[in-house]
């Protein structure tokens, strides 16, 4: 079924072994070789994969009756001329010698040497053994485990794991039916010509969201209703992926929970292509749907509705022991400004969960251009600022730092990172918040650093900071912030 051979790790090499300091004694030794049957079109094989120190990986597929000898070959490090009898094994072990070196030539060592292999384990439908060859070992010892050929789960799963490429789970079925409407699956589950991407991008959304609902929940428990707020879906790919994924984990509790979705977009015939596609697709999607609009629209109606509410109905809608609600906040690759104003949406509903990813951070590039003309020579960054690539690098990364610190005095846990490979797009950078019980208790603490990363890069406002009323100049004065909001998450007039 599989085995594993173990050399030397280099944490061991520099923390044991303080004659082999160098990188070169360890560069292209074997680090771990991993074997697995697998049967490609029809045929047993078993794939063989090589990992080496500082070098390219290799993976090989070797023919079963080749695996005995060229196991004991990479063991015992025999020649050809050892098994002039056995045709079988002198092939494998020829093709060994040439194969399993990596691209700085072969580096095996004999076993008892520090650099070579120094344990092994076998398994098969009869048993498992573990091998220890280790260089501080004087008598190589063999243990084994029995288990029986009858055991359910090998017996089950040992088709499944011949396959060549192993299934990945993944929260979203590739053959799913809005998949294959939107056009990004066959009914076969395989992405169309030039969706694959998109594929892999859909899947780790819903992963990521899934992960962020998970970690809110966790702080008081199960919600019963989820609403979620996509601004600026476009064609409503994730839209669609996370509806779907959230409506087949709506029964997940004693109590059901209620899913609703809302995607705004500003081209009408667009919206009007997906509304028809969700209607199609039968009630799972009936609580689905998108309307015309901006994110701007958006926040008007934000207002509108918190002025329209009374204190009562709030506290009825948003703090019932029995109807625990939570809303998220979605806004991908909206434009500059627009993704501040989106925050700030999320901030004003006090969502559980904001989820944006930037886009054409243009805001503070005036005031970055500006600051390089006027900055000292000696200003730690007047390598950077002497270049414009590196002023629009560091735009964005200033830009997105300073929401992320903003979203912190609000009270939410911020993470940051890059939502998909830069393969795929440039602006890959996505900003996650979940809501924590109150604004954070660190607030001077974060202003102070806020003011400090806006001076030391020129900055004198920011969309965001505006829409806080927080000034980015002066002094920090700890009884102005947390600003006074109403029940609804406004300003107080």
């Amino acid at each position: 079924r599989a085995f594993t051979l173990v050399g030397l790790s280099a944490k061991k090499k520099k923390k044991n072994q303080p004659t082999l300091t160098a990188d070169e004694d360890l560069r292209g030794c074997f680090k771990r070789i991993t074997g697995r049957k697998v049967r490609v079109q029809n045929k047993d094989l078993v794939q063989v994969t090589f990992k080496y120190h500082l070098a390219t990986d290799l993976v090989k597929n070797w023919s079963v009756d080749a695996v005995a000898a060229g196991v004991e070959s990479l063991l015992l490090l025999l020649d050809d001329k050892d098994n002039d009898d056995d045709e079988v094994a002198t092939t494998s072990i020829k093709g060994i010698s040439e194969d399993s070196a990596s691209e700085w030539g072969s580096r095996r060592y004999p076993v008892g040497s520090p650099l070579g292999i120094q344990r092994a384990t076998l398994e098969t439908m009869n048993g498992f053994w573990e091998l220890d060859v280790s260089h501080k070992t004087k008598r190589p010892g063999l243990r084994q485990q029995q288990h029986s050929v009858t055991d359910k789960n090998l017996m089950e799963n040992d088709n499944n794991s011949l396959a060549h490429d192993r299934v990945k789970s993944v929260p979203v079925a590739k053959s799913a039916d809005f998949l294959q409407a939107l056009g990004v699956t066959n009914v076969e589950g395989k992405p169309r010509p030039g969706k694959a991407s998109k594929l892999r991008q859909i899947q780790k959304f819903v992963e990521i969201v899934n992960g962020l609902i998970t970690q809110y929940k966790s702080k008081d428990g199960p919600v019963t209703k989820i609403s979620t707020i996509d601004m600026g879906c476009g064609r409503g790919y994730l839209t669609f992926a996370l509806h779907s994924f959230l409506m087949e984990n709506s029964h997940d509790n004693v109590k059901s929970t209620s899913i609703s979705t809302r995607g705004i977009d500003v081209r009408p015939k667009l919206v009007a292509e997906i509304n028809s596609i969700a209607d199609s697709l039968g009630e799972t999607f009936d609580s689905l749907n998108f309307e015309t609009g901006t994110i701007e629209s958006f926040l008007e109606e934000t207002y509108s509705t918190a002025q329209s509410q009374s204190t009562t109905e709030q506290r009825a809608s948003k703090e019932s022991d029995d109807e625990r609600e939570m809303e998220i906040l979605i806004a991908l690759h909206a434009c500059d400004t627009a993704t501040d104003d989106a925050i700030w949406a999320g901030i004003c509903r006090q969502a559980a969960v904001i989820c944006v990813a930037p886009c054409c951070q243009k805001e503070l590039r005036p005031q970055i251009d500006n600051h390089a003309k006027v900055a000292a020579s000696d200003h730690p960054l007047s390598p950077i600022f002497q270049f414009g690539i590196y002023r629009e690098r560091l735009t964005e990364t200033v830009t997105d730092s300073i929401r992320a610190i903003l979203l912190q005095m609000m009270g939410y846990k911020v993470s940051v990172f890059e939502f998909i490979g830069g393969e795929h797009t440039s602006k890959n950078v996505m900003i996650t918040a979940v809501k924590k019980n109150g604004p954070s208790s660190k607030s001077v603490e974060l202003r102070s650093k806020l003011k400090k990363l806006a001076e030391f890069h020129g900055i004198t406002s920011h969309k965001l900071a505006s829409w806080m009323k927080e000034e980015l100049a002066g002094e920090v004065q700890a009884d102005k912030f947390p600003p006074r909001l109403s029940r609804r998450g406004l300003p107080s007039s």
